[in-house]
């Protein structure tokens, strides 16, 4: 492999005190992260400096925005600017 070209089971994962696995690919200007979220994870209300973008592979749950709930599953994608 390049480094154009690389697995994710070949990037170091992360694991929180929750049992959340990140796995993080750094670019100039963008990064992008793998998450594995054990099911009956809770994450409180937080936002981030920077644009973010999550598309949902497998796993179902609920998202809570100040414009209220929303069930998601796989196919979801969900975009937050910054700061919200």
């Amino acid at each position: 492999m390049t480094e154009h070209c690389v697995a994710w089971a070949d990037q170091a994962e992360t694991k929180s005190p929750n049992g959340v696995g990140k796995r993080h690919l750094a670019g100039d200007g963008a990064s992008l992260v793998r998450i594995s979220i054990p099911a009956g994870t809770k994450a409180g209300r937080h936002s981030h400096p920077h644009e973010q973008f999550v598309q949902v592979l497998e796993g179902s749950g609920t998202l809570e925005t100040e414009r209220g709930s929303m069930a998601f599953g796989p196919g979801s994608v969900f975009h937050f600017p910054p700061e919200t």
